[in-house]
């Protein structure tokens, strides 16, 4: 937020409704974080609902909802307040449906999708994998610890009995009275009065079963590791229909008509009552497949890893993907300026010759990502660098470096001179760049990569970070602890040290001779103001793994890694805040052309930006400067899933707006950078926290701002 200096007030209220204007016609693209590929959006779908050829609802990580009433050609993504893994949902008709997912979570809509209302199990230890409902009143859900829970009033209360230590995968009723629940090692329970008692099936102890699915109280089937199963009797007996499909998820849409989605990427089809199945095998095209469901024979759908929703509008499953983008990792992301920017990664461990590496490239900042075909090598691409929008390089896990002069449209292998896998890229200009990787490589060019020679490391661990601030001064950090230094181009490497010597360290940013920063392992994040001599420790987490690290000033920086965690700092990395998770896959590569545009890119495909560099999403909400410091109760109190928080400052000064837990923990950094005199509001909710779900209780709200403390109470309801 820019400063303003020496405004009358007519000049203020002017410019402040203008900005008021602004803010409330832009779209939530402006304030956070955004999918560019996969479209719509890039977590594990792990269950959807259709309604017709038209309209269907998909769930699945980190509280992802989407929904489509256009048969899939676009996607709302309905804000669901939690960033638990959804798991299962069920609808009795277009309006009233059920989610349920990890930590207790039970969301209940009566609009068709649109709003959820959020309750719980009344446990949040228990991850949900389940859920039936045969009417507006009587529902179950499951858990993967033996828990069975039934509810009476449309999911607001809910009864637990438990069954063992069963690990309970999918829950099935008929009617009110007969119902069944599928688990590991071949469990199978059953259901003649609502619930209220349970007898045990022992089907065979070497199938875990995933999904089941009857047709009314006497015809049914179950699908898991390696067998589709069937009854006529109402599952006192079963009889193996198939043992070659390995199925995740079973639907039928008559006794005759059935499809399996599984876990190696296939699928299969009957249409004589499971007899026989016409089975897809694995393709590579698709991903593993979580869940089927159809709304007749002209509409099936099916959604899987990596986002990705499949349809088929026929019986015989011709499935097209109706989401999109790479399902490959990407291990690194550049532009070139706010439009011009490119992506490479691949798969490790390709299905088919020449499907392992990935190029992508935009001329529209990322709205659009067009894939390049590319047939040089089977293995994935992991570094990447231009040093203008036509000439860059990259390389290859197999040791092959490639070339492009015309803005990654083609590419080229260079001299071959190593076999190692590089890891790493760093170019000063067309001529002067280095290469990194396995086994301690440093490679150097002064032509532009038509010659590569060998400099000497004296390491034999794996390099993976490189940065240079001229032809002479340059660092690599890589595993067990290494950091390098050099101030003569690489001629001679120098180790230098700190206190982690078996640590990883993934990557290093520098922005002058002195300050730099580097990623690695076990949250570590060091800071030197002084080339490296000295590091300090600037650890956020200890289960964290930093993979990519970026500054564009001595203050502002970005730090991703493991489980889709961004990390931002505005003060040189003193403190680190956590932003919102989009995506629970790691994150490989972050790159910032200036203080608000950006990208991230990880596994699954991922790429997120930002156009405001993610900042806190603080609004000034002020007609004059204030005569005092105030720190207001925040609205609403008690709150679910959010609450905004207003304070005002009469001066200009660093100011830092923390939430605690009872225990004086902190939960949240909502505000940490210098704002003008003013009022402000900023809004803090539950998915701004990275660690585990915060439960119903009391939390505290701290303002410091120049010489003024105050701390205020509020009460979180879940």
């Amino acid at each position: 937020m820019k400063r303003i200096v020496c405004l009358d007030r007519i000049y203020i209220l002017l410019v402040v409704g203008l900005l008021t204007l602004l803010a409330s016609s832009r779209s939530l693209a402006q304030t956070t974080w955004q999918w560019q590929n996969p479209l719509p959006q890039g977590n594990d779908l792990n269950d959807i609902h259709v309604f017709s050829s038209d309209s269907a609802i998909a769930v699945g990580w980190t509280g992802t909802i989407l929904k489509t009433t256009d048969g899939g050609s676009s996607w709302d993504i309905i804000q669901s307040g939690t960033k638990a893994i959804l798991r299962s949902l069920c609808f009795i008709d277009n309006n009233s449906g059920w989610i349920v997912g990890d930590s207790g979570i039970v969301l209940k809509t009566t609009d068709n999708g649109d709003n959820w209302t959020r309750y719980s199990v009344g446990s949040f230890i228990y991850s949900l994998w389940s859920v039936h409902f045969i009417d507006n009143n009587n529902g179950w859900a499951v858990s993967g610890t033996g828990k069975i829970f039934k509810t009476t009033n449309g999911g607001i209360n809910w009864a637990m009995s438990s069954f063992g230590s069963n690990q309970f995968r999918d829950v099935f009723f008929s009617d009110s009275r007969n119902g069944w629940i599928c688990g590991h090692f071949g469990s199978i329970l059953k259901t003649t009065n609502g619930g209220a008692n349970w007898t045990p099936y022992s089907v065979s102890a070497i199938h875990d079963f995933y999904s089941l699915f009857f047709i009314d109280s006497l015809k049914g089937w179950a699908c898991g590791t390696g067998a589709i199963i069937t009854t006529t009797n109402g599952g006192l007996n079963w009889s193996i229909q198939t043992s070659y499909v390995p199925g995740n998820s079973i639907f039928f849409l008559s006794d005759s008509i059935g499809f399996v989605v599984d876990l190696l990427r296939g699928y299969a089809v009957t249409i004589n009552g499971g007899i026989t199945w016409n089975h897809e095998p694995g393709n590579a095209r698709y991903p593993h497949l979580f869940s089927v469901y159809a709304s007749d024979v002209n509409s099936i759908w099916a959604v899987g890893q990596y986002g990705n929703i499949l349809k088929s509008t026929t019986v015989f499953l011709n499935f097209q993907e109706v989401s999109s983008g790479t399902l490959r990792e990407i291990f690194s992301i550049f532009f070139n300026d706010p439009l011009i920017g490119w992506a490479v990664g691949g798969t490790q461990n390709p299905p088919v010759t020449n499907d392992g590496s990935t190029i992508l490239k935009t001329i529209d900042g990322g709205a659009n990502w067009q894939l390049i075909p590319f047939n040089l090598t089977n293995v994935a691409l992991y570094p990447l660098f231009f040093v203008n929008e036509n000439i860059g390089w990259s390389a290859s896990l197999d040791g092959v470096i490639l070339k492009t002069v015309d803005g990654g449209y083609n590419w080229n292998p260079q001299t071959i001179v190593t076999d190692t896998a590089i890891i790493g890229m760093h170019f000063i200009d067309e001529n002067i760049g280095w290469a990194i990787g396995d086994r301690g490589k440093i490679l150097k060019t002064t032509n532009g990569g038509s010659n590569w020679f060998a400099q000497i490391s004296g390491k034999v661990s794996m390099l993976w970070g490189i940065d240079f601030v001229d032809d002479q001064t340059g660092w690599i950090t890589g595993a067990q602890g290494v950091i390098l230094k050099t101030t003569n181009g690489g001629n001679t490497w120098e180790t230098q040290t700190t206190n982690f010597p078996s640590m990883w360290f993934a990557d290093v940013c520098f922005l002058d001779a002195n300050t730099g920063w580097i990623a690695g392992g076990s949250g570590r994040l060091l800071k030197t103001t002084n080339g490296g001599s000295t590091w300090i420790d600037q650890q956020i987490s200890t289960i964290l793994q930093y993979h990519s690290i970026k500054f564009i000033n001595p203050s502002l920086g970005w730090a991703v890694g493991s489980g889709g965690t961004i990390h931002r700092t505005t003060n040189g990395g003193s403190t680190w805040v956590a932003q919102e998770r989009k995506t629970h896959y790691t994150l490989n590569s972050v790159f910032f052309i200036d203080e608000q545009n950006g990208w991230v890119a990880g596994d699954g495909g991922n790429i997120l930006c930002t156009n405001n560099g993610n900042a806190t999403n603080v609004s000034l909400s002020y007609s004059q400067i204030p005569e005092d410091f105030a720190l207001y109760q925040n609205y609403p109190n008690p709150f679910n899933p959010s609450t905004k928080i207003s304070w005002q400052s009469p001066v200009g000064s660093h100011q830092v707006l923390k939430v605690f837990d009872v225990l004086g923990r902190e939960v949240a950094t909502l505000v940490d950078e210098y704002k003008p005199a003013g009022r402000y509001e900023v809004e803090f909710s539950v998915a701004q926290v990275s660690r585990l779900e915060l439960a119903s209780g009391i939390f505290f709200y701290q303002l410091k701002a120049s010489d003024f403390i105050q701390t205020k109470k509020m009460i979180l309801l879940r």
